[in-house]
């Protein structure tokens, strides 16, 4: 029994030495940071020992963030993430492209020019601050004095002339269905019976941020994304290629449509100033009295008690001819019939 004591002793006071010299001597990276070496010292064991785990690991993210920073070429050319970076485009003036065909109208072949191109927008100084698309037709073999020329474009504001031009204008437009409908696929094009071509050379225009125009900037941008700048860009084009082209001495017409008839009223205005008449304005789905627009309840109130805004009362003409061209008092009874042609006449 005694000398079992000394035993236990012995195997205890072992252990407990183990212990101590484990503790005595803990992994590396765990005395790094319970006992800090000076500044120095950890300079220069950062420059000779090894990188650890927690720094092999925050290189990958180092290097995912210097991915993700937009360098300055990808900020010049829109790249990176992000509305709000000042994306810049391309104003290097490029030259026009022609080309010639020939369609079938009303059994009368013509032969014309199809030009596309960019003309520049420049500010006093002469910098390009945009350049704004256009498609242009013009009939060969005629005289350019004497020759009229109609600029067309789309309104929204915020619409390319698409619409216009392979809609309704161009030499060769989109084949729809009899009532106006998108066909079934294939879709194809065929020649316009309705372009106005056999009577004038059509240039069909982009507003700038649609179709193909661009501003130099997105700062460049804000100064044309406005009512009075929208009619400056159109006014500087229009003006710009009657002198590139040599039509000073064409008669010149204008042909918007919905925002382009806002549109076409100012800038009649805008290039009269400047020297620039025309002999026409053409207003498709007019809009120069917004108040128009609306048809709330409330508003028609208010319009039917001020005889000065009858907005209503001088549109309800135009809308019943058109409902007499689509055929619809075909359809209606006798009543209806009798009061849409006292309208009708009317509005003759």
């Amino acid at each position: 029994m005694n000398r079992g004591i000394p035993l236990v002793a012995s195997l205890a006071l072992i252990l407990t030495a183990i212990g101590a010299a484990q503790q005595s001597n803990p992994p590396q990276q765990r005395s790094r940071s319970t006992n800090p070496a000076p500044a120095e010292s950890a300079s220069t064991e950062s420059s000779t020992q090894p990188s650890t785990p927690q720094s092999q690991a925050s290189q990958p993210q180092e290097r995912q963030q210097r991915r993700e920073t937009p360098t300055p070429a990808e900020t010049a050319s829109g790249g990176g993430q992000g509305g709000g970076q000042n994306y810049h485009w391309d104003m290097t003036e490029v030259t026009p492209v022609q080309t010639h065909h020939q369609i079938t109208v009303g059994g009368k072949t013509l032969h014309y020019t199809a030009t596309a191109g960019r003309l520049p927008i420049k500010d006093p100084t002469g910098k390009i601050e945009a350049e704004m698309f256009f498609v242009a037709y013009t009939l060969d073999g005629t005289d350019p004095a004497k020759r009229p020329v109609t600029f067309s474009y789309n309104g929204g504001p915020g619409s390319a002339s698409i619409w216009l031009h392979m809609g309704a204008l161009g030499p060769r437009t989109v084949v729809l269905q009899p009532e106006g409908w998108m066909p079934e696929a294939p879709y194809r094009l065929h020649d316009n019976p309705y372009t106005p071509l056999d009577a004038s050379d059509i240039v069909m225009i982009d507003a700038i941020g649609t179709g193909y125009s661009r501003p130099a900037d997105m700062e460049q941008a804000k100064k044309f994304w406005g009512l009075q700048g929208d009619i400056e860009s159109f006014g500087e084009f229009i003006r710009m290629y009657i002198s590139r082209y040599e039509r000073w001495s064409s008669p010149l017409y204008l042909l918007g449509e919905s925002y382009g008839t806002t549109r076409s009223a100012g800038v009649a205005g805008y290039l009269a100033d400047k020297g620039i008449n025309f002999n026409g304005i053409c207003l498709l789905s007019m809009v120069l009295n917004f108040e128009s627009l609306s048809f709330a309840p409330d508003q028609r109130r208010a319009l039917s008690a001020d005889p000065a805004h009858h907005d209503y009362d001088r549109g309800l003409p135009s809308q019943a001819s058109c409902w007499h061209g689509a055929g619809h008092e075909r359809h209606a009874p006798a009543g209806q019939q009798l009061c849409h042609e006292r309208i009708l006449a009317g509005a003759e």
